[in-house]
């Protein structure tokens, strides 16, 4: 028996719900403009990893000691993901199956 460990995916998981909350906290606060702009106070988020990625990725914008969400960065930034990242899963899978066929045989 293998020692797999789920340890990655429960990471991966972790990930998009901290990431999904993080964004979630700005549209419920209505902190998507740069008059709406909230401290982190106001949103309950702290200065952390993810945080500051979105920072970095300027879908977060500061202003002022005030946040506030750029929702139309955090779209194309999803959509160059996704269109990165669809062909590389299709690839894999594509190699996966081919794998099989060819120790099936």
């Amino acid at each position: 028996m293998t020692g797999t460990s789920f340890i990655p995916v429960f990471a991966a998981i972790l990930v998009v719900v901290l990431n999904r909350k993080i964004i979630n906290r700005f549209k419920n606060s209505s902190a998507t403009t740069a008059s709406g702009a909230k401290t982190l106070d106001e949103l309950n988020l702290r200065r952390n990893r993810l945080f500051n990625n979105h920072v970095n990725r300027g879908h977060i914008l500061e202003v002022g000691g005030r946040f506030y969400l750029d929702e139309q960065k955090l779209l194309a930034y999803q959509t160059r993901l996704r269109l990165t990242l669809l062909p590389a899963v299709l690839c894999l899978i594509a190699i996966l199956i081919a794998a099989d066929l060819w120790l099936n045989r």
